[in-house]
């Protein structure tokens, strides 16, 4: 069949009127470029550089002339000067027992500590017993009303109740017989045993490593070539070594620097090292001393007080050496403007642009680090920036 004039007209229409609708979609969105924004978060750029190292301490090997040596000091706890650190032994036997009279005394500890936490008053008494009259009663009532759920959850209360009461005196009698039998043994029953005390006061350690025989001493115009030789100063440990006694709270950290950083520093400036592995905490210390360079490196020594406990165990190490960190607000490249006035970043607030200054601290690769404003119209941390779009301007609404 042939295609008549008037439907070829309507088919022309048709398409032409979908071009057109197309067309001007197009148009609309080339017209409406899509605006790109980006949140403003609070950020911290350190000036650092990596170096490896060895701490130093103050450091007293303990040790015991019998085999066996049960170890009653907490590691990482300060000591007094004459407490009690370790029992010796001279049979396994011995330290067997010893073990045992440190594990009734423990669970002891651990019975009174809950028991006093349920130690009731008469009151508490007579009310309990009220309560479990009132739970046999509602027991009877429900049994006698044939309600099987009310008797299921009367019994699961009354259960609750006695068990407690139990649970408490069982406790105690336990309690009883660990302090008689604890009251059996004493020092004279295990033979010839010495008890070990602290020289001095200090902090106890049972981490022992071979490198403590390094003293701050030998820090003192370190050189290069000197750290080089403490860091492979490592000695065999004797075996009747239990433990150390490290008898000061200043301690060294020792690192081979690059000359370029090492040129940053000088005796007596305030850094910040930063040991990941071990804690948390970015350590302040001071520079003791800085060596003439060698094939481009110096030894740095730093010292500080904070953090022994946490490091106790650390020796070689990577450490961060912080000079300097500044605190900002993070804002891509592209949203910063310059005009007469200033530095500026637009902002969308309530869906309109706003334009506020900023003070650049510093650039990074791929944002800049500003300032935190004081004042009420300052850039805070959560504000959206507006990083590229068509026509912006202060006041302009943008449509979600």
């Amino acid at each position: 069949m042939k295609k008549t004039d008037a439907f070829t007209k309507a088919l022309a229409v048709v398409l032409f009127a979908a071009a057109a609708i197309y067309l001007g979609a197009w148009l609309l969105r080339s017209t409406r470029e899509s605006v790109v924004t980006a949140p403003v978060t609070r950020t911290s750029v350190s000036d650092s550089a990596q170096a490896d190292g060895i701490a130093v301490r103050e450091e007293q090997l303990l040790s015991a002339d019998k085999q066996f040596v049960s170890v009653q000091a907490e590691d990482g706890h300060e000591v007094s000067a004459g407490q009690t650190l370790a029992t010796a032994m001279d049979s396994e036997a011995s330290l067997q027992r010893m073990n045992h009279i440190a594990e009734l005394k423990l669970e002891i500890s651990s019975l009174e500590t809950m028991l006093s936490g349920v130690t009731a008053s008469s009151s508490d008494v007579t009310s309990r017993d009220a309560d479990i009259r009132s739970a046999v009663l509602e027991l009877s009532s429900s049994v006698a009303r044939g309600e099987v759920s009310g008797v299921e959850g009367a019994a699961l209360n009354l259960s609750a109740l006695v068990f407690k009461t139990d649970a408490a005196a069982d406790s105690e009698a336990k309690l009883t017989a660990l302090k008689k039998e604890l009251a059996g043994y004493s020092q004279s029953s295990i033979v010839g045993s010495d008890v070990l005390t602290a020289p001095d006061s200090g902090m106890f350690s049972e981490s022992v490593d071979g490198y403590e025989n390094v003293t701050p001493k030998m820090l003192e115009n370190l050189t290069v070539s000197g750290l080089n030789k403490i860091m492979s100063a490592q000695t065999d440990v004797d075996v009747k070594v239990y433990g150390k006694l490290v008898t000061s709270y200043r301690w060294y950290f020792a690192a081979e620097l690059d000359k370029s950083y090492a040129a940053r520093l000088s005796v007596g400036k305030t850094v910040y090292l930063d040991f990941q592995r071990y804690t948390s905490e970015k350590i302040p210390a001071k520079v003791m001393g800085i060596s003439a360079a060698e094939d481009g490196k110096c030894a740095v020594v730093f010292y500080t007080e904070r953090a022994l406990s946490d490091t106790l165990a650390m020796r070689k190490a990577s450490a961060e050496i912080v000079f300097s960190e500044e605190d900002g607000l993070r804002v891509p490249l592209k949203s910063v403007h310059v005009d007469k006035d200033g530095t500026y970043v637009y902002c969308i607030t309530a869906q309109q642009v706003e334009k506020k200054y900023v003070d650049i601290v510093s650039t990074e690769d791929d944002y800049y680090l500003v300032a935190i404003g004081e004042d009420a119209n300052a850039l805070r941390e959560g504000n959206t920036v507006v990083v590229s779009g068509k026509d912006i301007h202060e006041g302009k609404v943008i449509e979600p």
